[in-house]
């Protein structure tokens, strides 16, 4: 599921790569300091809402890509 949404959502691929990078700048220090920058990258990590995991909702325009909740959906699936 993430990878198809970084595949179909450029704002969220890019969002990603932002704070990825700014991690990597902010990894060359002491073992304090890279402390601080690992809880500062999972702190931005947070903020982007990643859809890890399977979200059922009726709303998602990929919703054929979740896992179904039932025998029907599973039926679906697979043909």
């Amino acid at each position: 599921m993430l990878a198809k949404s970084f595949s179909r959502d450029d704002a969220l691929r890019a969002s990603v790569v932002t704070v990825a990078e700014k991690a990597v700048q902010n990894t060359a220090g002491t073992p304090t300091e890279n402390a601080q920058a690992r809880q500062d990258l999972l702190r931005e990590a947070e903020k982007l809402n990643l859809p890890l995991g399977w979200i059922s909702s009726k709303d998602d325009p990929y919703k054929t890509a979740q896992v179904p909740a039932t025998l029907g959906g599973w039926l679906e699936a697979v043909s």
